[in-house]
């Protein structure tokens, strides 16, 4: 079975449009939560009598709190969005969904084990690659950078079927989704950078607009103002964030449970 990338890539974005009400609704008490705790980090970032900010061991623990907020809020959603794509005449409420579950720590724990798989495959291919293109100067360095990146994520795409499985409360191992998806690796990642670049790069002069009134309008110590930011911009990463879970839910529908 081959993934048939530009079919999934467009289902992928009509099924996040088609579903907008169920997206803004998974999406928006997540987006409230996120979006203050970042204005807040924002706001309470301590300046020493006007010039740069410092760190501080409050700030630093203020910035890991909202780190892991934003990670819970990142599992919370797309273990939702995964299920709201593979599951047939899908009932649950939105606060059934958003209440967690053993299948979210089952997909915290994939996430993890993946992080350290990626790190692991990172150092081993660091230096062959480098070395290749040693020859290279410093253009030998972008093209060695871009490759390891490149194969990393294809190395990584083979095992990302555990995620839409997690969701569906399906044990399935790492093993399991690497055999799965055999012939499909350049496939998954070419459908994950296809519903997520491109929708990343449609929104980009949003947060440009954001960014740019907060600093000319002297907004930046505005809670409000920080808030609405934000709220728009965490909103906005859990609709890229729809995008590439449909991407990643199809094929894994189409490469078969």
């Amino acid at each position: 079975m081959r993934i048939e990338v530009m079919r999934t890539v467009g289902e992928a974005y009509l099924f996040a449009w088609q579903q907008r009400r169920d997206l803004a609704l998974i999406a928006a008490p997540i987006a409230i939560v996120l979006g203050t705790a970042r204005a807040l980090l924002s706001y309470f970032r301590p300046f020493p009598d006007g010039g740069e900010a410092v760190l501080t061991p409050g700030f630093l623990l203020a910035g890991v709190i909202v780190a892991i907020l934003s990670l819970v809020g990142w599992v919370l959603f797309a273990t939702a969005w995964h299920r709201r794509c593979l599951v047939s005449n899908y009932q649950s409420t939105v606060s059934q969904e958003l209440r967690w579950q053993r299948r979210h720590s089952l997909f915290l724990g994939r996430t993890i084990i993946l992080g350290l798989l990626t790190i692991l495959v990172s150092m081993v291919l660091a230096l062959p690659v480098s070395f290749l293109f040693a020859a290279w100067g410093s253009a030998g360095g972008t093209a060695a950078i871009s490759l390891w990146m490149m194969v990393v994520f294809v190395v990584e795409a083979r095992f990302m079927l555990v995620f839409p499985a997690a969701s569906l409360d399906d044990l399935m191992a790492f093993g399991k989704s690497w055999t799965r998806s055999e012939g499909n690796a350049l496939r998954i990642a070419a459908v994950l950078i296809l519903t997520s670049v491109p929708i990343s790069i449609a929104f980009a002069p949003v947060d440009w607009l954001l960014s740019s009134v907060l600093v000319t309008l002297g907004l930046l110590h505005s809670l409000a103002a920080l808030f609405v930011a934000s709220l728009v911009e965490s909103f906005i990463g859990l609709v890229v964030t729809a995008c590439g879970v449909a991407g990643l839910s199809f094929g894994f529908r189409d490469l078969g449970r």
